[in-house]
């Protein structure tokens, strides 16, 4: 039975270095920003055939982009890189790519290109290098055993992994233990890899549902012996109902054809009349086989189209209770995003997006992320406003980052807000900054407050709407290096942009105002805007005895110029 194949998704995008820059922030033209490494030293990003490399503690960034010809044209397609689908880099500066045509496992380290060894996969098969370790000592992604078909049941990706060796090489790929079959009890499609925790001993993917159709949670995990074994946490989410399936009725019976029984000679008549025919698509001249049958063979061709319909409405019969089995399956069961898969770092839970179908056509499908307690199967879901978020990043044990697209990968033409989740909460990254700093706050309405034309349903007009737009987030597991990419609406039109903000560098103490000696005058808010201290000396605000708690506090100086800072007590 043919089935539908799912692709890689597609990463970000990038460019030059930064326009707008502040001693916090800057922004990257035709630049993206897809992963940040856990210590907030580099980051990474993909778009169409280029990737970029930062080191962002040396400012520096390094683009990876295929030679072309005098027409813009790409000379090899096989020079660009696409970056994985997990948490694609470490703290040493490994970054993992897997070429264009998908069938090399590479990384990039210390200056220089290197491949992973792909033994046990097909030639032309599809190989996926997805997540490292933060100390680069194993790596995680997926082996094709099997060339891409649709024709064949077979299971085309197997997860895997590789150690790094003591002399700084890695490992052959060590493949993981899989089930035979998925839980509705067909072959799988894919079993991916994506995902490692920190301390390289779980490693979380997918296992593709043989029609494409479902993606179920895989998660395997290392014991104190080195052993290996798999878990399937939120199985239960899965055909609620307990419908039964029934078997997969697999190929219909072949329709015999008039062609086989007729003679040689009788062939080559009909072949000639039919070459006519195409010289001037005459329906007048179109050649019927069964003239070209005698008697007896038309006769043993009547008798197995007869049988043939016979098998047709059994197999069809069949064919109709299974695919009723499986939709009843399908649409009570989550529609988790291929490839979508992340585990906080200490392996403990595993998150996923669920795309919720429009009821609409002309609607965006909605999101929403799971998370799934890995010891106790235990789900707690994560919805944002509007059309809700895919998750992006999750940089701490308990902290998640998400954003909205109208695609799983970043393709889009709507750019919507991002969200991170801390303690089980959604919170707007907008206000989530805007809450660390009123500097930060007025940087975004700045840099990041852009007109765009949308489409009025009602009215069938363009409206040109402000909106703040931040995009796919990602960050360091400190949350001090911060990134939003998306693809601008706005002139120039760039291919993608990236804001990057290192919050440790913005003062949100009252350090300053004690320091500044040009201060003249001092108010105190608390969080609801309730005005505390109004234009006291800095040394009365200094002795001031606040309570514990978040402050806004504004200065006053010399020059007439105010700044408002957030002060942490």
């Amino acid at each position: 039975m043919k089935k539908s194949l799912l692709l890689t998704l597609a990463a970000l995008s990038v460019g030059s270095m930064a326009q707008a820059e502040d001693n916090f922030a800057k922004v990257y033209e035709n630049a993206a920003i897809q992963y940040i490494s856990p210590n907030g030293q580099y980051a990474a990003g993909s778009f169409n055939e280029t990737t970029t490399f930062f080191n962002l503690s040396e400012g520096k960034m390094t683009v990876f982009t295929p030679a072309t010809d005098d027409n813009g044209n790409y000379l090899d397609y096989n020079e660009s890189y696409q970056v994985g689908n997990g948490n694609v880099l470490s703290n040493t500066g490994i970054l993992l790519c897997s070429d264009n045509n998908n069938s090399s496992t590479t990384y990039y380290e210390n200056g220089v290109w290197k491949e992973l060894s792909a033994k046990g996969s097909q030639e032309n098969a599809t190989n996926c290098v997805n997540s490292i370790t933060p100390d680069g000592s194993r790596i995680c992604g997926s082996l094709g055993v099997y060339q891409m078909t649709i024709d064949e049941d077979k299971t085309m990706l197997s997860p895997c992994y590789w150690d790094r060796q003591a002399d700084g090489t890695y490992s052959d790929p060590i493949m993981l233990p899989v089930p035979e079959t998925v839980p509705l009890g067909r072959i799988p499609q894919y079993i991916t890899a994506n995902a490692i925790s920190h301390d390289g001993k779980v490693i979380a993917g997918q296992i593709t549902e043989y029609s494409g159709m479902l993606q179920f949670p895989i998660v395997y995990i290392q014991d104190e012996n080195g052993e290996w074994s798999y878990k399937l946490p939120g199985l239960g989410l899965f055909n609620p109902d307990g419908v039964v399936l029934p078997e997969d009725p697999g190929e219909g019976p072949e329709m015999p054809s008039a062609q086989q029984y007729m003679s040689e000679e009788a062939k080559a008549a009909y072949d000639e009349a039919y070459a006519k025919y195409q010289q001037t698509w005459d329906p007048a001249l179109f050649p019927n086989e069964t003239d070209y049958l005698t008697p007896e063979q038309l006769a043993a061709y009547n008798e197995a189209i007869e049988k043939y319909n016979v098998l047709a409405e059994a197999y069809n019969e069949k064919l109709m209770a299974f695919y009723e089995a499986f939709d009843q399956i399908l649409y009570s069961s989550p529609n988790f995003v291929f490839n979508n898969v992340f585990l906080s770092p200490d392996g403990k839970k595993y998150y996923v997006s669920n795309e919720i179908q429009s009821e609409s056509f002309w609607d965006p499908n909605t999101y929403e992320v799971y998370c799934i307690d890995i010891e106790t199967d235990a789900v707690e879901k994560y919805i944002a406003p509007g059309y809700g978020m895919i998750v992006t990043a999750v940089p701490d044990n308990d902290v998640v980052l998400g954003s909205y697209n109208k695609a799983t990968g970043f393709e889009t033409d709507v750019i919507y807000p991002a969200y991170i989740v801390k303690d089980g909460i959604v919170t707007p990254f907008a206000d989530y900054l805007g809450e660390f700093s009123a500097e930060v706050a007025t940087w975004m309405e700045e840099n990041m407050l852009h007109e765009i034309e949308v489409y009025n349903m009602e009215t069938g007009d363009i409206d040109v709407i402000d909106m703040l737009t931040l995009g796919i987030a990602s960050a360091s597991a400190d949350l001090k290096k911060i990134s939003f990419s998306c693809v601008p609406l706005w002139p120039p039109y760039n291919n993608a942009e990236t804001a990057l903000f290192e919050l440790d560098k913005v003062n949100t103490g009252v350090a300053a105002v004690e320091a500044a000696k040009d201060a003249v005058a001092v108010s105190v808010y608390n969080v609801g805007g309730v005005c505390l201290l109004n234009n006291v000396t800095p040394a009365a605000a200094e002795a001031a005895q606040l309570a514990k708690g978040v402050y806004v506090v504004k200065t006053t100086y010399a020059d007439g110029t105010v700044k408002s800072e957030k002060l942490v007590k």
